[in-house]
């Protein structure tokens, strides 16, 4: 095929003055190698090859008399031979060609003369064809309507077609528009404007099998939009912007627009107006009953004559009404009645009009919890379409237009019915436009089903059989999206149904079906272990010195790669060698068999000082590996021949650090400033010193900093610079590599750098999103000094689970801001490549480009149908005294989430002592209104100490700093109360207990009062003692801990503990029954723990004081907690050191939940951003605790995968957990072998998957826990659907 003469020309021809064959002796420098043939007698063998249809590579031996020169020659053009570098010397060495694939049914042989020898090629025809599948169109949709003339049109591939012809035209029956396209998108551009579309796609083989007929897909649909031009700019005239005492009977009046057909009236008391009119035909209308002293906005918008759906805006305008305000009459409800029970389907709220009041506000939500559903309606009722089945409430506030001036109706409940009916099918919105490589995760989305109800789920099936005669597996979920990890190769189909809380007739039709076509991943080769850079003295001879890389194949099947070699330095100074003693230069790597390779070194002298520097590397020999994988190779010769001892330091502003962010920036790298590191020798000689940069090869450190000794004690800059066309091809921002600094004694240090674009920034958020639209809050970004002085900084990890881009806009409000600020909210919009992690590490300051201090709320937004596809996890990070950092994983909240008028949300778990301060943060997250809430604190006893009142603004934050002494209280053990009194948005809390000695910290959501977030679900009880009790909710502490050392191997005593804090939400008492499985004691203790209504009872290290362990026993192992819907536990994991307490929150997993997999839902769970450090005193540590809990046998497998190369594991392991055990893999690198000689190295962003195997009768959960290697420090994340952190909960009205 083609694209192997480019490989070639790639690796032997565009490159060829950097490249050197591996394995082989190197012509002299500027000789070339003459293919002419010579009298002399060559040996080859073999001399006969036979291949599949398949194609591959050959190799064969060549043994040439002493100067001799070598040619060889092909007469086959699907034979493609590997230049040789052999001549002039009596040599043997392994040849290699390339035999493309036979898409013909018919064999064929072909020569290679080598010299005087003919070598024999034969190769077999390809098999018979079977019939092919017919495609399936992806985009447009079918139907769709009003699309630009340039559409792409797009389609799955078909397996086993290799070209697609595409017909389009305006007719039923299109003419063909493109013949033999090779792959599954095509542009039709210039379409002209206004015409419906039919298209269809044929998928056909090109190849022996042409006389297979081809498979016609579906004929579908779309529109262009009309060809003409909207309406033109107008303004408004009368009343004029600011005119005060109008009369309260108006004529509006506005310029004509040039091409308006019709107009529509908006107007209001407050921003932005509502429509009152639509259709009118002049450029007047007449309102009356305007309110006496209220403030009116008003616009017009303009409708195209020739496309009504073409618009334009007006400027606003304001005017006030003359006369005295007058505050609203009494407002009155009218239907329903009290009580009242709607069926099924639409209903619509109506009241009296109100006296005085200039527009109405309605509140509506289910089971007493109120939320702004429409503002500044004009009329006096209002439809409501979709109501679930349940109880209901309702409220309408009549507003006169004058500030604070309004008038409250009662609260009203009614019930809607139960939907006794099967819910209709969902329709999927996005499925993947092309093949999914085996071992890469897909997303499928679909539309909402209206009306489930707060029971309502989905199932989504898989199966190979488009019948869906036999099933995969399945998943249930109440999101409307589902991710997927296949792990073989073939043709599956996916429908989904949903089911409502209807128990008579739950399950729904099901949807049409979903194709997906999975193929074997391309080769995928990478090198775990990088050659480290070798150092010699002056004079030092380098016969023995060499180094050596690892090379592993990571894919399912044995892969073909070539060896390539580069430097960067005129003279040749290393050769790539196999240890044993095979072929170096083209290698077969079996799957999961790291293969070592020696770099050695000569041909250099070492009489004066030198750095020598160059690349290895490998490709695959038939097709693109998915990523090429390199490494640098560097040789240093020293003017000291002194070993220091000693590691090097690197600091930033005399501080260690581990992590070093180029500011953002767009442009040439010349004109870009450097970073500056300091490097120091701490050590009592001096150090010679040589830099190592990679894996990516876009950072240089500036030319000579090394070139002299460290002095002992001394420290020296460096300059380092981005060099961004050295890149990876198709790279993305941001970038991640590494610079090292290696002393000649082996001492070593290191630093993660970060390139990052620059992003344009925009101000304002924009429109309201319609209802439906889904969007990730992140409560809290900050840049800014803590009370310590220590600057804390936010980091942001979004990662796509998709197959395609996507588009996340980031909308950030600054504390105390309106969301709707167009001066102050600030937003950009970053892509996040397919299978990949996009990492923000200081949003607030790399993106957005503002100095500290500065915090707020940052909004997550994408398309809808690309909601499921990313997943958001925010921490807030600082720099700890000598090196490390601290830290602690903020929620994720969805919109909507939070106390609402009628719906409180709770926090326990508060500290305000001489060790701790507790922080509370209190977020709006629906952004329809400014909303005020009464923020409670009650003591241990349940007592309220003292309470404020804080108006949280519209997508806004405010922060109760030291909320626990702010409100007149002490000590651990506080609770909060978050009540909404006024607004009709939501306001979710988080705590953040800090510690007062090194600012470390654990976050905690509220939530709902009353009842606990679990449900029960019908879940068996494991206990006797529960059915008794009538506890219905279950939750799981992963892990207690107790008495195992903070940091083991190192002299120190600290030990970690386990804080665990019971509370009852309600006036009830709360009732617990725990059980603990002691791992390391055995057996299990069985406790009752009953707290008082609205009270809280901590034990500070659970396993002594609670469960009757001696201090200091070693003991860990998981709590099984079965309580009353009213009660709710933390849990954190500490260690108090002479610095302070270090520790975070440990998620308390909800069973049954969405955080689970196994059981009838085989559901991949997800965590991003696992480090793997090879230095002991750097970077973090992965532990990764998994949990059966239904007490069924769970078989899972767990894989991790790196940045940017997603598409296959690194590395996996099957696991089978016994009922209710639990297993800690400490660490997960080294339990999934990457902790071995040849597989250790420095890993970032690492990805890390749990999925139950199909048929587990078991349910797993999985936490990641991550430790500092430096300061000991952990934060602690549960491993989801969405790969985020869990927020508040609670019921969502309409978000």
């Amino acid at each position: 095929m083609a694209s192997r003469p480019v490989l070639v020309r790639f690796l032997f021809g565009a490159i060829a003055p950097l490249l050197v064959s591996a394995g082989a002796a190197r012509p002299a420098e500027g000789r070339s190698v003459p293919l002419e043939p010579a009298p002399c007698t060559t040996s080859v063998s073999p001399t006969a090859f036979s291949f599949g249809a398949a194609g591959g590579t050959g190799t064969f031996a060549v043994a040439l008399p002493s100067g001799c020169t070598l040619s060889i020659k092909t007469d086959s053009a699907w034979i493609h031979v590997m230049p040789p570098t052999v001549g002039g010397t009596t040599a043997t060495s392994a040849m290699a060609f390339l035999v493309d694939e036979n898409t013909t049914s018919s064999p064929r042989s072909g020569t290679l003369a080598v010299n005087e020898v003919q070598v024999t090629v034969k190769q077999e025809g390809a098999a018979p064809c079977a019939p092919l599948a017919a495609p399936l169109l992806a985009s447009p949709a079918d139907g769709a309507a009003d699309l630009p003339p340039s559409v792409s049109l797009s389609w799955a591939a078909v397996p086993g077609a290799t070209i697609y012809d595409v017909y389009l035209g305006n007719s039923t029956n299109p003419p063909l528009a493109a013949k033999g396209l090779a792959g599954t998108t095509w542009p039709a551009s210039n379409l002209p404007a206004g015409k419906t579309w039919y298209w269809r796609v044929v998928a056909r083989r090109s190849n022996g099998c042409a006389d297979t007929p081809g498979a016609s897909s579906a004929l579908r649909t779309f529109t262009t939009a009309s060809d003409c031009q909207g309406p033109s700019d107008f303004q408004l005239l009368t009343p004029p912007d600011g005119a005060a005492a109008v009369p309260s009977s108006v004529d509006l009046a506005w310029q004509a627009s040039a091409g308006a057909a019709t107009y529509d009236v908006y107007l209001a008391s407050s921003a932005p107006p509502q429509k009152i009119a639509s259709g009118v035909a002049t450029t007047r209308f007449h309102v009356d009953g305007l309110s006496p002293g209220a403030k009116y906005v008003w616009t017009v918008v303009a409708r195209s004559v020739c496309n009504p759906s073409r618009t334009r805006d007006a400027t606003p305008f304001a005017f006030a009404v003359a006369g005295a305000c007058q505050p609203p009459g009494p407002t009155v409800l009218l239907s329903p009645a009290a009580g009242a029970t709607l069926d099924p389907g639409n209903a619509s709220l109506t009241w009296a009009r109100t006296p005085g009041a200039a527009s109405y506000d309605l509140y509506l939500g289910p089971e007493g919890s109120l939320v702004l559903y429409a503002a500044g309606i004009d009329g006096t009722s209002f439809p409501v379409p979709n109501l679930a089945p349940g109880t209901w409430a309702w409220r309408v506030v009549s507003r006169s237009g004058c500030s604070g001036q309004s008038s409250r109706s009662e609260d009203r409940r009614f019930t809607v019915a139960a939907r006794c009916t099967p819910p209709p099918a969902p329709a999927f919105l996005s499925i993947p436009s092309g093949p999914v490589a085996s071992g890469q995760s897909y997303v499928l989305t679909w539309s909402e089903v209206t009306g489930l109800g707060s029971d309502g789920t989905y199932v989504v099936e898989r199966s190979s059989d488009p019948s869906f005669a036999k099933l995969l597996d399945r998943q249930v979920t109440a999101e409307t999206s589902a991710s997927f990890l296949p792990r073989g190769a073939g043709n599956f189909y996916h429908r989904v149904r949903a089911f409502s809380g209807c128990v008579s007739a739950s399950e729904g039709t099901a949807s049409a079906s979903a194709a997906v076509t999975v193929v074997p991943g391309a080769p995928n080769a990478i090198i775990t272990v990088p050659p480290a850079p070798v150092v010699v003295g002056l004079g030092e001879s380098l016969s023995g010195k060499r180094t050596r890389f690892v090379v592993e194949n990571i894919g399912s099947t044995a892969a073909t790669v070539l060896m390539g070699q580069g430097r960067s330095t005129a003279t040749p100074f290393f050769d790539i060698v196999d240890p044993a003693g095979g072929d170096a230069r083209v290698v077969t790597l079996e799957p999961r068999s790291p293969k070592a390779f020696d770099v050695v070194f000569g041909d250099v002298a070492t009489d004066r000082p030198e750095t020598y520097q160059g690349v290895v590397f490998c490709t695959a020999a038939t097709s693109n590996l998915a990523v090429t994988p390199f490494a640098f190779v560097t040789l240093r010769v020293a003017a000291d021949g002194a070993l220091a001892t000693a590691s090097p330091e690197i600091l930033v502003g005399g501080a260690p650090t581990e992590r070093i962010d180029f500011p953002l920036f767009s442009g040439d790298d010349d004109a870009r400033a450097p970073v500056t590191v300091t490097v120091r020798n701490p050590g009592t000689a001096p150090m010679e010193l040589v830099e190592e940069i990679g894996p990516e090869a876009w950072l240089a450190a500036e030319p000579g900093w090394n070139a002299t000794p460290l002095p002992a004690g001394a420290s020296r800059d460096v300059h380092l610079s981005t060099q961004r066309e050295k890149a990876p091809a198709g790279s993305g921002f941001p970038r991640y590599t590494y610079f090292g600094v290696r002393a000649r004694g082996g001492g070593f240090a290191r630093v993660l750098v970060v390139d990052n674009d620059l992003v344009a920034v925009a101000r304002g958020r924009g429109t309201l999103p319609a209802r439906s639209v889904r969007s990730r809050i992140v409560p809290a970004v900050v840049n800014g000094p803590s009370l310590l002085g220590n600057l804390f900084v936010s980091r942001l990890d979004l990662t796509n689970a998709g197959t395609e881009p996507v588009a996340a806009e980031l909308v950030f409000t600054p504390a105390g801001a309106d969301g709707f600020d167009a001066d102050a909210v600030l937003r950009a919009v970053v892509e996040v490549r397919p299978n990949d992690v996009l990492r923000l590490e200081d949003p607030l300051g790399g993106l957005f480009g503002l100095a500290p201090p500065v915090s707020g709320t940052l909004e997550v937004r994408t398309a809808p149908e690309r909601a499921g596809f990313l997943t958001v996890a925010s921490s807030v990070e600082t720099p700890a005294r000598g090196g490390g950092a601290l830290g602690f994983a903020l929620p994720i909240l969805t919109r909507g989430e939070g106390a609402r008028l009628g719906a409180p949300h709770s926090l326990a778990g508060l500290a305000g002592s001489a060790s701790k301060r507790t922080n509370v943060l209190l977020v709006e997250t629906t952004g329809v209104e400014t909303t005020r809430v009464r923020v409670t604190l009650r003591g241990p006893s349940g007592a309220p100490l003292g309470s404020t009142l804080v108006d949280v603004p519209r997508y806004g934050l405010r922060q109760l700093n030291s909320a626990v002494e702010l409100l007149g209280g002490s000590g651990d053990g506080a609770g909060l109360d978050v009540e909404v009194v006024d607004g009709g948005g939501a306001v979710a809390a988080v705590a953040t207990v800090v510690d007062r000695a090194n600012d470390d910290a654990s976050a905690i959501a509220s939530r709902p009062s009353g009842t606990s977030a679990a449900a029960a679900a019908g879940a068996p009880s494991r206990l006797a003692a529960s059915s008794l009790l009538g506890l219905t909710v279950r939750s799981v502490v992963p892990s207690l801990v107790g008495g195992f050392p903070t940091f083991p191997g190192t002299g120190r005593t600290e030990t970690f503990a386990t804080r665990l804090g019971f509370t009852s939400l309600s006036s009830a008492p709360a009732t617990f029954v725990l059980s603990y499985r002691d791992l390391e004691g055995g057996g299990t203790v069985d406790r009752t723990v009953e707290v008082p209504g609205r009270s809280t009872v901590e034990f500070q290290d659970a396993v002594v004081e609670l469960f009757g362990l001696a201090p200091g026993t070693r003991s860990q192992g998981p709590l099984f907690v079965d309580s009353t819907p009213n009660g709710i536990l933390f849990c954190q994991v500490y260690s108090v050191t002479p610095d302070g307490l270090l520790g975070d929150a440990l998620p308390v997993v909800d069973v049954p939940g969405t955080a689970l997999t196994g059981r009838d839902s085989v559901t991949p769970l997800f965590a991003d951003g696992l480090e793997q450090s090879t230095s002991p005193g750097t970077g973090t540590r992965s532990n990764l605790i998994l949990n059966e809990v239904n007490g069924r046998e769970a078989r899972v497998t767990v894989r991790l995968y790196e940045a940017s190369n997603r598409t296959q594991a690194i590395a996996e392991k099957e696991i089978v957990l016994p009922p209710l055990a639990k297993l800690q893999l400490s660490t997960v690198f080294r339990e999934l072998g990457l902790d071995s000689e040849e597989r250790r190295k420095d890993r970032t962003n690492v990805l890390v998957s749990v999925t139950a195997a199909p048929g587990t009768e078991g349910l797993v959960s999985a936490v990641v826990t991550r430790i500092d290697n430096r300061t000991g420090d952990t934060r602690n994340l549960l491993l989801t659907p969405s790969g985020g952190v869990a927020g508040a909960g609670g019921v969502t009205i309409g978000f």
